[in-house]
């Protein structure tokens, strides 16, 4: 993500848009063009001085926001890694430095030596090296890689084309503004079940706080924002902001009306539009249906027998007023073909969940994290029947339990 100095924006009276960067910009491809020679030619160099490059390229230039927005999102897609001393892999810097450190104090050249200085760091490093078959080049190198600034670079950004950057900027910048939404509101015009089905999945994976609608051949959706969130508001905004990407891959006409908490001190209320025509790309791959590792723990505990009902993946369920659920899981029991849902919630609020649960249907249990509550909150009991609380993974015997208590 951006940090919030690098964020590029115009504010028009309530309205915030992203200053998104045109792809036909011959200023702009140029710029990416060379920050990606740039890492090419510093790959096995540190982090300190691929950015000791970068600023000596755009210590001119006037519009600093946009290529430290660049260069920071290239980085971020990059692989950087501390290096190891080759014959001594398991030495720490940490441990290192105390060799060192001890070594020059029990010698105590400081003091003592008249030719304290060059020579004797060389007789300290050599010595050190020495004792640890590594090389003083090595050891100078390897002394303080716990700094993320000698972190070498591995592994070149995935982002190879110029044009590929501006989208990824373009499609960061909005991400990054959506840490201060409070609420987000999208709209899809005739999705695919198969697609609404993929899109819940990856919503589910990320434990969004969300309530859905259809209306006519429109399918809405409300998030809630990580400023709506009394806690566990950072953990849950980098969530949140991993949601946008997967609009761009919808073939059909969306929008996406962010409600956000814009300002240092006063927070003043703005709004930001997004939508099919903005030209956002995403970088995601549509592959399947993704799953959570609460989703995968428990069916893998799940199939470890025969429970005497089969578990499926979920579906659409309509709850009236034009409001939709689709569960996790659908169960069938083998001896009465009786039906019940499993619907896992991460994230959550009291009053939130508390409306969840009493307009689903009774065949509906809910898988609720004690580990994602948006404020200290608890349940009531009359609601208990029909939750499970778990921390990290869901109780399989506890679901049977809960199954039984169903009236069908």
């Amino acid at each position: 993500m951006l940090t919030n100095d690098l964020l590029d924006v115009k504010i028009v009276g309530r309205v915030l848009e992203p200053k998104l960067l045109s792809l036909r910009s011959s200023l702009q491809l140029e710029r990416a063009e060379r920050l990606l020679i740039l890492l090419r030619a510093h790959k096995e160099k540190t982090l300190g001085e691929v950015n000791a490059s970068i600023q000596d390229i755009t210590a001119l230039e006037v519009k600093h926001k946009i290529w430290k927005g660049l260069a920071k999102i290239l980085i971020d897609d990059s692989t950087f890694e501390p290096p190891i001393l080759s014959n001594n892999p398991e030495l720490s810097p940490a441990e290192l430095r105390e060799q060192v450190f001890v070594l020059s104090a029990t010698r105590g050249l400081a003091t003592q030596r008249a030719d304290f200085g060059r020579q004797s760091k060389d007789m300290i490093l050599s010595t050190i090296a020495e004792s640890l078959n590594e090389t003083v080049d090595d050891i100078l190198s390897f002394l303080y890689a716990d700094h993320k600034d000698m972190h070498r670079l591995i592994q070149l950004p995935k982002v190879a084309t110029p044009v590929d950057v501006l989208y990824r900027y373009n499609l960061i910048l909005c991400q990054s503004l959506l840490l201060y939404a409070e609420s987000i509101h999208v709209v899809l015009h005739n999705p695919t079940a198969k697609w609404l089905e993929m899109l819940f999945r990856r919503i589910k994976f990320y434990r969004l706080l969300f309530r859905v609608w259809k209306r006519d051949d429109q399918v809405e959706i409300l998030i809630d924002g990580p400023q709506s969130l009394l806690s566990q508001s950072s953990r849950y905004g980098l969530q949140f902001a991993m949601f946008l990407p997967v609009l761009p891959l919808f073939e059909g006409k969306w929008s996406l009306e962010a409600k956000l908490l814009w300002g240092k001190r006063t927070k003043v209320k703005k709004s930001m539009r997004l939508s099919h025509g903005t030209g956002l790309k995403s970088h995601y791959k549509l592959k399947g249906l993704w799953k959570s590792n609460t989703e995968e723990w428990f069916e893998q505990r799940y199939f470890e027998k025969d429970r005497g009902w089969v578990l499926t993946d979920g579906e659409v369920l309509y709850l009236g007023e034009q409001q939709v659920l689709i569960p996790n899981y659908k169960l069938t029991s083998t001896s009465t073909q009786h039906v019940a849902y499993l619907n896992i919630v991460g994230f959550w609020r009291k009053k939130q969940v508390l409306s969840l649960i009493d307009s689903a249907p009774d065949n509906v249990i809910f898988a609720i994290s004690k580990r994602y509550a948006g404020a200290t909150e608890s349940l009531p009991e009359r609601v208990l029947d029909r939750v499970i609380l778990f921390a990290e993974v869901i109780p399989v015997k506890n679901v049977m339990e809960a199954l039984l208590k169903i009236k069908y």
